[in-house]
């Protein structure tokens, strides 16, 4: 049945639809934006008490507002119904009334991703809510705009126009925003008007000015052909200034005892933005030759055509280093992490070292660029660090940019690549790689698809190993195929390649230094592979994870499913995948063919090292992968193999899915401070002071604001290893300060600057060769970052074994060293029960938990690396009595078994670990057992100092005592004994194998 109404007024089903949601959501966005200011207080009418007079609750606000919000989605339902009669009554048809349509639904994107974003973060701003109001209203005016084109007017015209339209305003926005960034850059006086008041009016004016034009443009063109000229030409022009924002990384402003300071300025980095800036408009100039030659044949074209990359790309950069840039004055106390990104550059170049041969780059290019940019631009100090970062950001994001935009044109790329930025750096590199690999140009041609293959691998892996193995063994399926139909097509490309890749191993081979680098870096991946899950992991399950700042992920099962959820794209890219291979004609576009065909294999090998690393809060690598794929490979896949009809709910549903995403991963987006951020001017805490390295011996921090204390700390550990350094020398760290040697300005004397990162014995073994080799004068093993929660002796065994056997202990100050004997005076010495209480503050760890029962339990595949040295035999037993099938059950307090001791000579130098294997009947209910392994030696009687304990929960434990100095350094061990130490936990405790070992 029909009503006469709606016959009467000509609407369609959908447009009824369209309308009322349009009006619900433009009535939401109103009461959203006037609920502070309905109602002034609750009325009384009587002396009444009650929940709502304590806190003067105003109740009746509430109903207001439901009526507010009531009154408006009627109000604008009816003018958005009323929009559509009148297009319908002048003769648009069907098609063209859906592209209207789809213009409101690419108007609402803005609103739907503040949506995701305040699910998962419930202070988000609501610019995107002001956007999404101001574009329904102009598309609303283009359709009525156009309403005057009877006759010319196709369906994509409409999208064409609406989609310049929406163009026009992001770019006016950005467009004046570039030219206050460059003229704030080099006047203080400016750039201090400006982030008081004049950049928000100007921007301000600047959008409105663009309103004006677009509503002028639609009223006043006399053909749909010189309306869209005109907005060509708009777009053309204000992607002039664009490039100007990248002067935004010229220099910073810091308030400083009541002064403005600029500083870190570099004319380098000036110059390539000036460069840069030139390069964009001599592209844009062409681009505007080539219209205007086109337009002058009276071809029509399509906006993209105006849209120039080398202009647009400075905008995301803009993007990404207000949300991501480290705007920070200090340099940073995470001395491993900054470490680890700033010697790799410093050790390769400054002091010669062959990469992997002489000393590892943990996070390979990465960390070279990281000190390349710094020294390039700055003079490679840490006050400049910070800046270094974020022009690798800026990078990163160009690069997924530029392939984001030849591969899913501009509108996906401004939307998603400034997002690039934001996540792990270590996975920069991932998201460029996967998608150049899918471009048609490429995919068409196998040859040259499997030459780029090759070069994207080599880059992702030498970038990161971890990343770059993944996208290189993931891609092979991919690789396989194209080289089979290399062999159908072009067969004499494998001679080719044959004699290129061959001339290539010649010459890594035939070079010394390439020859060990090569070596070096397949020593690297093998010597870490197997290990790097224990050393580094963390289980999913092992802490409280929840972020409680976060709203719908604050509960465990949704935070869990976030930051697995690359696994979800994993599974629609395999679904995609074989949907095209059952069907393969029925998607022509193939590009997203191929991105189904990458990703999973990419995916699932990168998963395997995300989940290595869980943080105890925060996403870690895990959850940085499954932004990475929300953000950026969800919303291509799914809009890519979506239909025509399907595409507006596609593309709404990807703008939640990115809103939370991006919530989740980068925080808080705060759109105001696009406007005020490039002209802020950084205040420097009270407490720090500005420090000039130069004048204090410590040229590597150069001008940097600091905390007095931490500078000299610095200090005093250069004077603490004076006495024991002569020219040239260089300390060895033992406490995970590896930026150390960069603030130091020394060469690092081992493989690895960090012995936390030599977790395997083969890694540590290298670096013992170095030692003995190159015996360093002075140790640094005091204070410790205890990363995995202990100390040196347990994560770095045979380096301690090493020193420990042949070095002085020295406290000196806060420090504590040891010192190569050759370079401590006789004099200075200190007494040996001293130098055992500086061993033992370091290095001594009594409560071993559950290490013992981890390794006793891998046995089989451990028992190898170990000589037996000895098996004791149980006797004398203390509290204890003897049961029927040779256990012992406690008695009474302090139970004890005592160790029949070997006639020979034991020496604790010689034994490295001790192999138990016993059993303990649990009470229940009971504590949980806990066993202590005490020890007498010539030196030291047993007492708290000679005991270690762990859990008595496994069947078998290897405990390492030589960890232990005064086990170590206690000359011969006399006696031995197994305490519980709550004879309450276990019922009977059985002993069946004692065995003294050395470690190989």
């Amino acid at each position: 049945m029909r009503i006469r109404f709606f016959d009467s007024m000509r609407i369609g089903k959908n447009d009824v639809t369209v309308a009322i949601l349009s009006g619900v959501a433009l009535a939401f966005i109103g009461v959203y934006k006037l609920y502070p200011y309905i109602g002034n207080g609750q009325d009384y009418i009587d002396l009444i008490v009650g929940a709502l007079t304590w806190i003067d609750y105003d109740k009746e606000k509430e109903w207001r507002t439901l009526n507010l919000f009531f009154g408006g989605s009627i109000l604008f339902s009816t003018f958005f119904a009323a929009f559509f009669a009148y297009l319908r009554a002048q003769a648009w048809d069907n098609y063209s009334i859906q592209e209207v349509r789809q213009l409101f639904g690419i108007a609402w994107i803005p609103a739907i991703f503040w949506l995701g974003n305040a699910f998962m973060r419930p202070d988000v701003p609501s610019f995107m809510l002001n956007v999404s109001a101001m574009l329904v209203i102009i598309i609303a005016l283009i359709a009525l705009g156009l309403s005057r084109f009877k006759d010319g007017l196709a369906p994509k015209d409409i999208t064409d126009i609406g989609i310049s339209a929406v163009l026009l305003l992001i770019l006016s926005f950005f467009s004046i925003l570039a030219i206050s960034v460059a003229l704030g850059k080099f006047s203080a006086d400016l750039r201090g008007l400006l982030f008081q008041k004049w950049s928000l009016i100007l921007v301000r004016a600047s959008v409105a000015s663009t309103i004006l034009f677009i509503i002028i443009s639609l009223f006043t063109a006399r053909t749909i052909g010189a309306l869209k000229r005109r907005l060509s030409s708009g777009l053309l022009l204000l992607q002039i200034s664009l490039p100007l924002l990248l002067f935004v990384f010229i220099s910073q402003s810091y308030v400083y005892q009541g002064k403005i300071l600029a500083m870190y300025r570099s004319d380098l980095l000036l110059a390539v933005a000036g460069v840069l800036t030139l390069f964009s408009w001599w592209r844009l100039f062409k681009r505007y030759g080539e219209i205007k030659k086109k337009e002058m044949e009276g071809l029509v074209l399509p906006y993209s055509v105006s849209l120039s990359v080398a202009s647009l790309y400075p905008v995301v950069v803009f993007v990404s280093y207000i949300q991501n840039s480290w705007r920070t004055y200090s340099f940073a106390t995470d001395d491993f992490h900054v470490g680890e990104q700033l010697l790799p550059w410093q050790q390769i170049i400054d002091f010669g070292k062959l990469p992997y041969h002489d000393f590892v780059p943990i996070h390979g290019l990465m960390a070279m660029a990281y000190g390349g940019l710094n020294k390039l631009f700055w003079g490679n100090t840490i006050a400049t660090f910070p800046l270094a970062m974020t022009l690798l950001i800026a990078i990163a994001v160009t690069f997924s940019f530029v392939a984001l935009f030849r591969f899913a044109g501009p509108l996906i790329a401004l939307s998603l690549a400034s997002f690039a930025g934001g996540g792990m750096n270590r996975m920069f590199v991932l998201l460029p790689a996967i998608i150049l690999l899918c471009l048609p140009e490429l995919t068409k041609r196998p040859g040259r698809w499997l030459a780029v293959w090759i070069a994207v691998c080599l880059f992702s892996v030498l970038y990161n190993v971890p990343v770059g193995a993944g996208i290189a063994l993931g891609s092979i399926p991919i690789a396989a195929y194209m080289g089979w139909r290399v062999f159908r097509e072009e067969r004499r490309l494998y001679l080719r390649a044959g004699v290129v890749l061959g001339a290539m191993t010649l010459l890594i081979l035939g070079i010394s230094p390439m020859r060990n680098m090569a070596a070096g870096l397949i020593h690297f991946i093998i010597d870490n592979a197997s290990t790097n899950t224990i050393a580094n992991g963390s289980g999913l399950f092992q802490y409280d994870l929840r972020p409680k700042e976060f709203g719908l992920a604050a509960v465990p099962f949704q935070w869990q499913s976030l930051k697995l959820s690359w696994i979800l794209v994993v599974l629609i890219s395999v679904i995609y995948f074989f949907r095209t291979i059952a069907n393969i004609k029925e998607h022509g576009d193939k590009r997203y063919f191929w991105l189904a065909a990458l990703l999973p294999g990419s995916f699932f090998i990168t998963g395997k090292w995300a989940l290595e690393r869980i943080a105890a809060s925060g996403l870690e690598r895990d959850g940085a992968l499954s932004i990475t794929a929300l953000t950026f490979f969800l919303p291509l896949m799914i809009m890519g193999y979506s239909r025509e009809s399907e595409r507006l709910k596609r593309a709404l549903f990807s703008a939640f899915i990115v809103g939370m995403a991006t919530a989740a991963g980068y925080g808080v987006m705060n759109y105001r401070s696009w406007i005020t951020k490039p002209f802020e001017s950084i205040i420097v805490s009270e407490k720090d002071a500005l420090v000039k390295g130069k004048d204090i011996g410590l040229p590597r921090l150069g001008k940097v604001f600091a905390d007095p204390k931490r500078v000299e700390k610095l200090q005093e550990l250069k004077q603490a290893m004076m006495p024991y350094l002569r020219d040239g020398e260089t300390f060895l760290d033992l406490t995970n300060h590896s930026a150390l040697y960069f603030y130091l300005d020394m060469p690092v004397p081992v493989l690895y600057s960090a012995d936390y990162v030599a977790a395997s014995a083969i890694s540590q073994m290298r670096m013992v060769k170095q030692i003995k080799e190159t015996p360093p004068p002075v140790v640094l093993i005091s204070e410790r970052i205890p990363w995995d929660g202990g100390p040196a002796s347990l994560r770095s065994y045979l380096l301690y074994r090493e020193l420990v056997n042949t070095y002085v202990p020295v406290k000196a100050g806060m420090f504590s060293f040891l010192v190569r004997p050759d370079r401590v005076d006789s004099i200075n010495i200190a007494p040996f029960e001293q130098q055992m209480e500086v061993l033992d503050e370091v290095f001594y760890q009594a409560d071993l938990k559950e290490i013992p029962n981890a390794w006793g339990r891998s046995w089989r595949l451990l028992k190898n690396r170990f000589t037996k040295l000895h098996t004791l035999v149980p006797g004398n037993p203390v509290n204890f009595t003897r049961s029927q099938n040779g256990g012992y059950k406690p008695t009474g307090e302090d139970p004890q078994i005592n160790f029949e001791m070997p006639k020979n000579t034991i020496l604790g130098a010689d034994v490295d670990h001790i192999m138990l294997e016993y059993s303990c009947k649990k009470n229940n209910p009971g504590s949980e057992p806990v066993l202590e392994l005490y020890w007498a030696s010539e030196i030291y009687p047993m007492s708290e100092k000679t005991v270690v304990r762990f859990s008595g929960k496994g069947t078998r434990a290897i405990v390492p005592v030589g960890s232990q100095p005064r086990w170590r350094l206690g000359k011969q061990i006399n006696a031995l004994r197994l305490d519980l130490q709550d004879y309450r936990s276990c019922s009977e405790l059985n002993v069946t194998n004692a065995v003294l070992l050395k470690l190989n």
